[in-house]
């Protein structure tokens, strides 16, 4: 169990994360126009 493979998990548990805040900010948004 590697310090690397520690950081990439991380990284890539953070793209998800952003992607999906940005996903339901876009939405909310998009409902706000309506």
């Amino acid at each position: 169990m590697g310090l690397k493979r520690l950081r990439s998990w991380i990284s890539l548990l953070m793209l998800v994360r952003a992607g999906r805040h940005f996903t339901l900010t876009r939405e909310a948004l998009a409902q706000a126009d309506r």
